[in-house]
């Protein structure tokens, strides 16, 4: 192996192929990041730490580890408000792997994006609370991720931190007649083009029917109500509980 000697404060240093120097001494090369990552928080009402599901641990105890367990690389966020699409609380895609170039030491550069990441989605809630949403607009939210699909390779991984209870344009969801699967086809065709296209991507929830799954004649139907719109007119090629293997409507 080649060999580059440097002098680090005083002490001669060597360096072999694949490594580069860094304030500490050598550093070991590690490969790019490059999968595409969205998250979606949701702010409304029921995401209140007292009452609701809680957005505010959820985002502390999730974002970091999503992050970290999928290799994100650019993250892309999308407000869930009563009005997602038209909400001024819309942060840019931050890149946690970008070209730095130089003698950086990448692990704790991207350790420092992923906080930055963990910072803009605590704000991102703030802002979305500041303007005291009176519905919630998840499908609004979850067509910004599909159009905010960043740059990268392999599936679109997203994290969606909401229980779900749309109150938006086609109503509230939860007053919907959903136990057959003729109602909850009728439900999502009124739904029609405000369904995005998510064709091939990974979703994982946090916070999911929370309100609702005490409610044993309504929960299970609004639990097959959303997994059948996620994988069947959504087109997501799985939607899991977050550090679960079960799907959000179990068989």
């Amino acid at each position: 192996m080649k060999l580059r000697r440097f002098c680090v404060l005083g002490l001669s240093v060597l360096c072999g192929v694949g490594m580069t120097l860094g304030v500490a001494g050598c550093i070991k090369a590690v490969s790019k990041l490059t999968t595409a990552c969205g998250i979606a928080i949701d702010g409304s009402g029921s995401s209140s730490s007292t009452n609701g599901f809680n957005a505010d641990q959820s985002i502390e105890q999730t974002v970091v580890p999503f992050l970290n367990k999928e290799d994100c690389r650019r993250v892309a966020f999308a407000p869930i408000t009563d009005a997602s699409q038209g909400s001024k609380c819309q942060p840019p895609t931050i890149d946690i792997d970008p070209d730095l170039g130089g003698n950086v030491d990448v692990r704790l550069a991207r350790g420092k994006r992923r906080q930055d990441v963990l910072a803009a989605a605590t704000e991102l809630l703030k802002c979305i609370r500041a303007d005291k949403p009176k519905g919630t607009d998840v499908l609004g939210g979850l067509s910004l991720l599909a159009t905010r699909h960043p740059e990268g390779a392999g599936q679109y991984k997203l994290l969606v931190i909401s229980d779900f209870l749309e109150e938006g344009p086609n109503g509230v969801l939860a007053k919907k007649d959903l136990h057959t699967e003729a109602d909850r086809k009728k439900v999502m065709d009124q739904m029609g083009t405000r369904i995005p296209d998510l064709t091939g991507a990974d979703m994982a929830v946090v916070g999911f029917g929370k309100l609702l799954s005490a409610d044993a004649r309504k929960y299970p139907d609004f639990n097959a109500f959303w997994n059948e719109l996620l994988r069947n007119r959504a087109h997501c090629a799985s939607v899991h509980l977050f550090n679960a293997t079960a799907t959000i409507a179990p068989a």
